[in-house]
């Protein structure tokens, strides 16, 4: 067995640190924001934030956690939005895409142009209020806030790109067998296009579920707010505790110290709460992505 120089063994030191260091700059900001939430608000109040702090809590999540049956139905509105917005958005954005990304396709070039024109005019916050509201219906409907974010400009183009790497051989091939387009879409490209597909879902997926604006403006009802929403209301709700307790005018004689109150853990809780649901999926659709995109599709 030929033995490694000490130039590759010293290259492939510096390799393995630098890759460390990037992992740990990656993971720290997780951690900590873990250990602030878990940290004692009197001690934050005193020392500031700390990796080792003076004094651990769990006060913030049991703040968060007073109404666990609210939180469910958060959690629950979510799900349906991000898992249905999802759906219709790649399988939207896969239709659009994909014959956009064949060479043969006769309107090609109009159709690009019409999919990039919402990219650089908008109907702007009023206009789609007056659609979804006073035109659709859609007040307090779910759809309201899935439908306007499918099939984005932007996920079309991506996709169409990613697309054009799967080879036109093998879809020439199905239609000489006598697949149709759909068919040849759903048995060739759609199989080779997992990582991109992949992709294009945890980007919807990240999109919904961090999506406040929407809901504020169409969900108006409780039993219809997302997750974020209910935890941000919480963290109001908290704040404004807080804030009465500091003035004595408004503090009702409470005999209370405002640093009791968890105000700022409380969003470093709230952080973790509303993101172990993503790295959850995440972990699921990252083996995608280290795929190649036509890996054994064509032998040379």
């Amino acid at each position: 067995m030929k033995r490694k120089s000490k130039d590759e063994i010293l290259m492939k030191i510096i390799v393995h640190a630098v890759l460390l260091t990037f992992v740990i700059l990656t993971i720290f900001p997780m951690v900590f924001t873990v250990i602030i939430s878990l940290t004692d608000q009197k001690s934050l109040a005193n020392i500031g934030y700390s990796l080792i702090p003076e004094s651990w809590s769990w006060d913030a999540y049991k703040y968060l956690f007073q109404a666990p049956a609210q939180l469910l139905n958060g959690y629950k509105n979510s799900i349906i939005i991000t898992v249905g917005g999802t759906i219709g958005n790649v399988l939207l954005t896969l239709l659009m895409a994909y014959p956009l990304s064949r060479p043969d396709f006769a309107y090609k070039k109009f159709f690009n142009v019409l999919v990039f024109i919402p990219m650089l005019f908008s109907g702007g916050m009023v206009a789609n209020y007056l659609l979804i509201v006073k035109y659709l219906g859609w007040k307090n409907n779910y759809l309201s806030v899935m439908v306007p974010a499918m099939c984005g400009s932007f996920n079309v183009f991506m996709l169409r790109v990613l697309l054009q790497d799967v080879p036109m051989s093998l879809q020439e091939s199905a239609k000489i067998d006598g697949a149709s387009d759909f068919r040849t879409l759903l048995t060739i490209v759609m199989p080779l296009s997992k990582p991109a597909l992949a992709t294009l879902a945890l980007r919807s997926i990240l999109a919904y579920w961090n999506n406040t604006t929407s809901p504020q403006l169409y969900l108006i009802k409780p039993d219809k707010h997302p997750i974020t929403m209910i935890l941000q209301n919480i963290v109001d709700v908290v704040t404004e505790m807080k804030q009465a307790l500091l003035d004595p005018s408004t503090s009702g004689g409470l005999m209370i110290d405002p640093n009791d109150i968890p105000s700022d853990t409380i969003i470093y809780a709230l952080m973790v709460v509303a993101t172990v649901p993503l790295l959850l999926v995440f972990t699921r659709l990252q083996k995608y992505f280290s795929k190649g995109m036509v890996s054994g599709g064509v032998k040379g």
